[in-house]
Order: C-alpha cells, then structure tokens, then sequence
C-alpha cells in the first residue's frame, strides 16, 4: 500500500481502511505477512505534527479556549516541545503494525528531529524467491509549516544503500529484484509534486543495488511503464501508480477512477524474470480489470517493455 489510507490522519480513518484492507487480503487470499505498507501525505495528524507550535499553561482549561481570544494553548513556536511533530505519524504507525504484524520501519535521526523518527525499512522475507521489499516514508517531516512538500533526508538514504550493499553480499541477495514502495514519485515531471532532488539522489542510490520495480501513489492515476534510473543512464526500472481506492471527489476528477494494481512477478530457474501489473478499477459495483502492461528483466541491464 503506497499511502493515504487517511484523509486527516485520524485513528478512525485507519480502522476503516483496515477493514476494507482485510477484506481485499481474503478475497486475493494474500497471507498477513505479504502486507506492507508506506505513509502518503494525507496519513499525517496534523494535530499531533503541530505539538511544538502550541504553548499551554494550567491556569484555565482547553473548554475554556473555545471562541477566546486569548486561546488556550496558545500557538507559539515551544522549544521544550521539539522533536513532538515526529508523533504525526503515530496513528499510522499503528495501522501498520496491525496490518502486517510487525514494525520494520528502521529509526533513523535527522537534523530537522533529533529524535529518531523511521525513514525506511527492509524485508528479506521473499529473498530466497528473489525479490526484496524496500519501504520509504517521504512524508516523515510533513507538519504544518510544511504540508505538501515531501522530503527523504540524505542521510537516511545513505544508511539504506549502505544496509543494502550488506544484505546484497550475503547467498542469493544480489539477484533478488528490489520492489520499492513510496507515495511520491522519485522522478520529477510526475504529478505535482515529487521528491524532487532527494528523488534525484535516491534513484542514483538505488541504480547501483539491483534492478527495480519502483511503485508509488500520490498522483491518483493509473500508471505503468519502464523509465530509466537517472537522465543519461542505460539501466532501467519499472514504474507504476494506482488510482486511489478512496470514494469519489467532486473537486478532482482524477478520483472518481478508484482502484488498486495486482503486480505478478514470473520467475524462471529461481530468479524474476518477468513482471505483469494488471490495472483493477471499481466500475458497476464490482472490480474489472482494465488492461495488463508486460515487462521483461534482463538481470544486469534492467527492465523493457515485453512484447506482445
């Protein structure tokens, strides 16, 4: 799940998507350790982010502050309250863990939080079939100051490729294929809004560790293809965004388009060497599949386009 399970980032928000996602994983009968999932921008709380812009004393009560104008608390920039906007995310956190059963998110300091808020994790579970899940949250430093720019620190990119060139030494691990999941897109021209050059970065990181199937969300369309890693390089990856399974909006059409891709990964002599994504839209009440894009792996030279 590539983000924005939420609108607001609320925990009742979470319990809904949790039903509907468990009801998904019964049908496509997907085992709860199959489940992974990364955070969109709209899974963010901006009342926990917004902890260190609120001062409060105990002179009078919060039900006091209502139409006040002098509130309670007060929003002023607190200094004891720093590092608090790292909880945006905890409802999230939650609903991750609940539907995967477990917490892979690997902590990891930044300069903008001196605590360590998690920025990516790893799953070697599938290795021995040959692929690799990378998670990244590229909403971690959202907050109020900031709401729709979305950030990977440098550093955490790093200590990934540097996780990755470990695990991809060890029996099996470096012909495993990396399946990337992340709600912006790495590559600018995408949608509104990309990772900009920390998606520049990322992609010139990854290109070296393995070839890719690089999934995303954000953009509310339906996308597949093939795509080269960075400008001027040969070695390409496969890319895809789903529609939003969320219910219409009138304000944006793009999200009366709901559904979800099913990814097929084909193997031969243990090792990936196709990729099929079929595109699943909600039309007439039921799920009807709009079209199957192929792909082809040449191990050392990436991703092309199949042909029919």
């Amino acid at each position: 799940v590539t983000g924005d399970v939420a609108q607001v980032g609320a925990p009742s928000e979470f319990k809904e998507g949790l039903r509907f996602l468990r009801i998904l994983q019964r049908e496509l009968a997907i085992p709860i350790e199959s489940c992974f999932v990364v955070p969109g921008n709209h899974d963010v709380s901006f009342p926990l982010a917004a902890a260190p812009y609120l001062s409060f004393d105990f002179r009078s009560p919060f039900s006091a502050a209502l139409g006040a104008k002098d509130s309670n608390p007060r929003v002023v920039h607190s200094a004891t309250a720093d590092g608090l906007d790292c909880y945006g995310l905890a409802p999230f956190y939650d609903f991750s863990r609940s539907l995967g059963g477990r917490d892979e998110w690997t902590p990891q300091a930044t300069a903008d939080c001196p605590l360590k808020r998690p920025t990516w994790f790893t799953s070697e579970t599938y290795v021995h079939l040959g692929v690799r899940i990378i998670g990244l949250n590229t909403v971690g430093l959202l907050g109020p100051e900031d709401p729709s720019s979305p950030k990977i620190p440098e550093d955490a990119v790093i200590a990934l490729g540097n996780h990755l060139d470990r695990v991809r030494a060890r029996p099996l691990g470096r012909e495993a294929v990396n399946v990337v999941l992340l709600h912006h897109s790495p590559w600018a021209g995408i949608g509104k809004e990309s990772l900009g050059a920390d998606g520049e970065f990322l992609l010139s990181r990854l290109a070296s560790r393995g070839d890719a199937i690089i999934l995303f969300g954000h953009i509310h369309q339906q996308i597949a293809s093939v795509r080269p890693f960075t400008a001027g390089h040969d070695l390409q990856a496969v890319h895809a965004s789903a529609s939003t399974l969320a219910l219409a909006a009138r304000a944006r059409p793009e999200d009366t388009l709901r559904g979800f891709n099913l990814l097929q990964l084909n193997r031969s002599g243990g090792a990936v060497v196709g990729a099929e994504i079929a595109a699943y839209s909600f039309l007439n009440a039921q799920y009807t599949c709009l079209g199957i894009k192929k792909f082809q792996r040449e191990p050392g030279r990436g991703w092309r386009t199949a042909l029919p």
